[in-house]
């Protein structure tokens, strides 16, 4: 069989655009390479389809021309169907992503069928980082594509939407031709211990992020120990990567990123609740930092304030703020501030010298947009996030911050001074 990683670098804000640095995915695409190599791979078994240009021990890249914009996702099927059609692909092959990594030696899986993936167990949903495709797939690979180009609108996720769609929907003509395998062939993080539960040993193929704590935490002792050290030289882990965390604190307007932004200060992180924050000027060097925008991040000129998207009413450019924080090698987090939306949406009307905005309906629209952007971001960098919410933090205090805070691995707070700013919206008389 070919061992296959498809990965397009694409200029989109819908989910998997551009998720890594270029650094960083080379990083990652040597590690394959490397360790494949190791494992016993040929050269020319080991297929790297992207749109641009990589090289590493004598594996280059096959330049791929049939991009899908509008979804990065979805290049792992354009390109496959690619690479077939071009007579790359002419065996059976394993196609899998960049942080999909083999750890023992196996042959091709036997399933009835042409494509095969594997359950994430906690849903039947198909975990798409790792897929086997028989040499025959080409008509059943040619529908998925299409399927995809042909409905660009419709406001799906991911590519595994897609898939369940093929896989479940009556309309589907090609559900009968894919099979879900044992999760040996594909573990990953989310769901873990039911997916390595019901994994038949040993294990195939984890799905992980080496320079990601939280996923190499819990990975680190089952995965092949000789794949370390490539983590490490290709700064993936250990010395080459830093334990830095930065905690981005994002919510809609009102919504208590200012007073969640403190909480995290006393917690241990440096930074500045203020609306112009010295981050926006200054490279942080602390282990922790945090960094917050409102959701949007209005001023006096927001075309003129630093990681706002220019010409729009303050939104904050996610983007730019996760790249700069990964270029200075911090592990990005997201901290999502909620609050009651009549509660929150009356503050933003009523906050008084300079309100957020002049009606409820702009308020419940703002809010509405706010979280589709925050939650696209977290979705398209596949980052970890913690939810706050305002009203437990009112009804339970120390308490409740302080158990998200054992999660977030921060130190614990005392006196937090929460109040209860809701009351006023609900119980006055009109």
């Amino acid at each position: 069989m070919k061992n296959v990683i498809i990965y397009n670098q694409i200029n989109t804000t819908y989910h998997g655009g551009k998720r890594y640095t270029d650094e960083n995915l080379i990083n990652y695409l040597k590690c394959q390479v490397e360790w494949s190599l190791k494992l016993g791979w040929k050269k020319e078994d080991i297929i790297i389809g992207t749109n641009f240009d990589f090289e590493h021990m004598g594996v280059k890249n096959y330049h791929l021309k049939n991009i899908c914009e509008y979804s990065g996702f979805n290049n792992f099927w354009y390109g496959a169907l690619e690479l077939m059609d071009r007579g790359v692909l002419d065996d059976d092959f394993w196609l899998h992503d960049q942080d999909s990594w083999q750890n023992t030696k196996f042959d091709f899986p036997k399933f009835d069928g042409e494509v095969a993936g594997c359950e994430y167990i906690g849903t039947r949903q198909w975990n798409c980082g790792s897929i086997y495709f028989k040499k025959t797939c080409k008509p059943i690979l040619q529908y998925i594509v299409d399927l995809m180009k042909d409905n660009p609108d419709v406001p799906v996720s991911s590519d595994e939407e897609w898939i369940a769609f093929c896989r479940f929907r009556e309309e589907s003509q090609i559900k009968n031709y894919l099979s879900s395998i044992n999760t040996a062939y594909n573990c990953g993080v989310t769901h873990h211990e039911k997916r390595y539960e019901q994994a038949t040993k040993p294990v195939h193929v984890f799905s992980f992020k080496p320079d990601k704590k939280s996923d190499f935490d819990v990975v680190k002792d089952k995965v092949n120990k000789d794949i370390i050290n490539i983590f490490k030289k290709h700064k993936l882990l250990g010395e080459g990567m830093s334990n830095k965390t930065a905690f981005l604190v994002f919510g809609t307007e009102s919504s208590s990123t200012r007073f969640i932004t403190d909480c995290l200060i006393k917690g241990g992180c440096e930074g500045q609740s203020e609306h112009d924050q010295l981050i926006d000027y200054e490279d942080p060097t602390a282990e922790k930092v945090v960094w917050r925008r409102s959701f949007p991040h209005k001023w006096d000129d927001p075309d003129n304030f630093p990681y706002i998207i220019k010409g729009t009413i303050g939104w904050p450019d996610t983007d730019a703020m996760y790249d700069r924080l990964k270029n200075l090698g911090y592990e990005v987090k997201v901290v999502v501030c909620m609050r009651d939306w009549f509660a929150c949406s009356k503050s933003a009307v009523d906050i008084g010298y300079r309100p957020h905005t002049n009606t409820m309906e702009k308020a419940y629209g703002n809010s509405k947009e706010s979280y589709k952007r925050i939650f696209s971001f977290i979705n398209d960098k596949d980052l970890d996030y913690t939810v706050i919410s305002y009203e437990s933090l009112v009804f339970y205090k120390e308490k409740y911050l302080n158990e998200i805070f054992k999660t977030l691995d921060l130190n614990e707070v005392s006196d937090v001074g929460v109040r209860n700013g809701n009351d006023k919206y609900y119980l006055q008389e009109n």
